[in-house]
């Protein structure tokens, strides 16, 4: 019996000889940490692809447009409010402010076949109204207004009564005190450009074709009729672009100069209305403008047209945009853009089907995306929507129409941006919303890592100024790329003190990963109603910390006379091997009466040589320690 192992290794209740055992990796400890804060723009789903530690992948109802900070949304002024009377947004939506009797000021939205009066207060700075009624213009359907020798004047289309409609004065209260003109002609849309020297007003109409008037306006004066393409689309949109007209059809976008000179900024090959995906019926209308350069939005993607060249630049166009689930906040692959509007450097734009997102305009007019702002999940927004934005006398506004009649207007700071940190200054509106759950996504990480399994320990936040007492901030994780994300201990709900706090994971419970994607999570979906405050709670800076396992490799000699009981060698392999990727069983190693949990992550066998000659067997197993 010379030739048995002195040593015994337990496996699981088994007792097996061990002729070798050793440590093959020792632990370590693993970080992630992002000290520079979430200012880097979203679409990277790999931390391997980023261009910077601060890129994030997805972000759906918050605001990371302030460096280093991400937060809660900004708010709108009048979280209920809903328009009346049939709007649509489906259809085009246009929007200007006029100023009206004692220092108050409108906002007039043309949608559908109506123009809407909402009261912005005195200065622009009240809580929005909607006056009572509604001007309607049967069979029309609202295009591009256009202001023009000290009036605004508001297109209805082609049909037989959809008469140009012309706002002479502002009336108080209700809209029947305004005075509006019929004029004599119609149009599409309107907008004004230069033609050598003489300001002209340009009008779309008759489905492909534009003229233009530079005196008063009727039926007469316009004059020149030039073709955008052939008559198999309506002009959906026009607007002036450095000199030339941006006009927008469902099968490609224009540019149009004051001589009558056309071309496509981009072909669709045979393209018909029933072929273009997701066809909306008024693809292109709701485009913008910033600089020389145009957007957009299509049922395909949101655009950059520049000079003669088009190419996408909505988040989901990038090759390296992985739309998939994520809780129960998931982006979407594109699915068509209904509006854009520019303000200084910044762009927002709304995708179909996601929701409101905003952007900081590069110098070639690319877009690096903050992420989804309002979202049709957990909000009480829909999903289609249509935005536009312009000032009062105090500061730009963006508002914003849904699927679902309801509007809203969410104030700019004065260079077109959300990012203003909460003071007594205006404008000062409150984030977030009641029953309201925000979310963002760091990219996915395997630690560089990527064959070791790993166990997630903590995380970590650094919040400034939370002082809410109906919110929840939350550390979670989604693992190996599971839909649903797993939460690291508790969440916060109280005021921040020190503004430093770990998430703490329950060893062996739901920790256990090879790749790990972060989120962090606000969530107002608290008992009674979430009172957005002065506090604007703030996270700056965010990391996670995981452990690999200690390894040991331990040798089985595949000896008959060296195994318990009636187990053989082939049920040694058996039993093994079926431990093997499975749950943790109780180790005893060599010399150690005490037992600890082990993970069968390998079980190999390999040839040896006995000293007499002869060839043996043995077999090498790995297991998996967690020892941090």
């Amino acid at each position: 019996m010379a030739d048995r192992p002195p040593l015994t290794i337990t496996i699981d209740g088994v007792a097996y000889p061990c002729s070798n055992w050793r440590t093959e990796s020792a632990a370590r400890r693993l970080e992630r940490r992002y000290e520079s804060g979430f200012n880097g723009g979203m679409g990277v789903f790999s931390e391997k692809q980023a261009r910077a530690p601060n890129q994030i992948y997805h972000c759906v109802n918050l605001d990371s447009t302030t460096f280093p900070y991400i937060r809660m949304r900004k708010g709108e002024r009048d979280a209920a409010l809903t328009l009346s009377f049939g709007a649509d947004a489906d259809k085009p939506a246009f929007g200007f402010v006029v100023d009206g009797p004692a220092s108050r000021e409108y906002l007039y939205i043309a949608n559908a076949d109506r123009i809407y009066k909402i009261d912005l207060g005195v200065s622009g700075t009240g809580t929005p109204a909607q006056e009572t009624g509604s001007r309607q213009v049967t069979g029309g359907i609202a295009g591009r207004p256009s202001y023009f020798e000290d009036n605004w004047y508001v297109p209805f289309g082609d049909s037989i009564l959809a008469w140009v409609q012309r706002l002479d004065t502002v009336g108080p209260d209700v809209i029947g005190g305004d005075s509006w003109n019929p004029m004599d002609f119609r149009a599409l849309h309107l907008t004004k450009m230069m033609n050598e020297g003489v300001a002209q007003m340009w009008r779309a109409h008759t489905t492909n074709k534009v003229d233009a008037s530079a005196t008063a306006l009727d039926a007469d004066s316009f004059a020149g009729d030039f073709e955008v393409g052939d008559s198999s689309f309506q002009i959906t949109d026009m607007l002036s672009l450095t000199g030339e007209l941006f006009i927008s059809k469902p099968d490609r976008p224009w540019l149009f100069d004051s001589q009558g000179n056309s071309k496509p900024a981009m072909e669709f090959i045979s393209a018909t209305g029933g072929s273009l995906t997701n066809y909306q019926g008024y693809d292109g209308a709701n485009s913008g403008s910033h600089g020389p350069y145009a957007y957009w939005c299509h049922s395909t993607g949101l655009w950059r047209v520049w000079q003669d060249s088009a190419r996408p630049i909505d988040p989901f166009s990038q090759r390296n945009w992985s739309g998939i689930a994520l809780d129960s906040l998931t982006p979407s692959f594109n699915t068509g853009w209904f509006a854009c509007a520019g303000w200084g450097q910044w762009l927002y734009a709304v995708n179909a089907s996601d929701g409101l997102y905003v952007g900081w305009v590069e110098p070639d007019g690319s877009v690096t995306w903050m992420g989804n702002i309002i979202s049709s999940a957990q909000t009480d927004w829909s999903a289609k929507a249509r935005i536009g934005i312009t000032t009062t006398s105090t500061n730009p506004i963006l508002w914003m129409l849904d699927d679902s009649q309801r509007f809203a207007v969410f104030d700019l700071e004065f260079d077109g941006s959300i990012r203003a940190i909460k003071s007594d200054g205006f404008p000062n509106t409150d984030r977030g919303g009641d029953n309201e759950i925000g979310q963002i996504w760091m990219p996915s990480t395997d630690f560089g890592e990527p064959e070791k399994q790993k166990q997630m320990r903590m995380m970590w936040l650094t919040i400034d100024n939370n002082d809410y007492e109906n919110l929840n901030i939350e550390a979670r994780v989604h693992r190996d790329r599971s839909a649903t994300s797993t939460r690291a201990g508790s969440a916060i709900t109280s005021a921040s003190g020190s503004g430093q706090f770990e998430f703490v994971f329950t060893p062996g419970t739901d920790d256990t990963f090879y790749e790990a994607m972060a989120a962090i999570r606000f969530d107002t979906n608290q008992a009674g109603a979430f009172l957005p405050g002065p506090a604007d709670a703030r996270i700056r800076s965010f990391g996670m910390r995981a452990v690999t396992p200690h390894t040991y490799k331990a040798t089985i000699p595949a000896m008959t006379d060296g195994m318990t009981g009636s187990l053989g060698v082939k049920d040694a392999l058996i039993k093994l091997r079926a431990l093997k990727s499975g749950e943790g069983v109780a180790v005893k190693e060599p010399g150690f009466n005490e037992a600890f949990t082990g993970y069968v992550t390998d079980v190999q066998e390999r040839v040896t040589e006995a000293q007499d000659g002869k060839l043996g067997y043995a077999v090498e197993v790995l297991i998996d320690r967690w020892v941090i």
